[in-house]
């Protein structure tokens, strides 16, 4: 995966196989191209966030990444290739560093320090008892 255009083709898919949520959906994004997708509750914005990743395989057509059919590639490198960020924030019920390093299989500590500082919160984080051992989520630190 090098130049990371993503492209929809004729793509078919419904939770329930009796209502379809996405019918014969094709576009593209070219590779370095940010995108926003925006629609009505229920249009099927977080399905196409949701197959692209594949939490689900498409029931008709096909997703394909650099033109490689993203069925054929693990959960791992299309999560190496592709950022979304979710209108939901979603923290996992782990650490500030779990949750930072989830995008990138492997993050070391100084690239999940690096990513604090681009974000602007490494000062907070630094600043909380824990640190980046901090817990959040569920049952953790609630942030907002």
């Amino acid at each position: 995966l090098e130049r990371g255009e993503v492209r929809f083709d004729a793509v078919s898919f419904g939770y329930d196989t009796r209502r379809p949520i996405l019918k014969q959906v094709s576009f593209t994004i070219p590779a370095g191209h940010t995108v926003a997708v925006v629609g009505a509750s229920g249009a099927g914005k977080s399905t196409l966030s949701r197959l692209l990743f594949r939490f689900y395989d498409v029931q008709g057509g096909a997703i394909t990444l650099d033109g490689q059919d993203i069925r054929q590639l693990t959960q791992a490198s299309l999560r190496q290739a592709i950022g979304i960020v979710p209108q939901d924030t979603v923290l996992f019920n782990d650490t500030l560093r779990y949750n930072i390093g989830y995008g990138k299989t492997g993050s070391s500590d100084e690239e999940i320090e690096r990513a604090a500082r681009l974000a602007h919160i490494h000062d907070f984080i630094v600043g909380l008892p824990d640190g980046y051992d901090t817990r959040v989520g569920e049952r953790g630190l609630k942030l907002s």
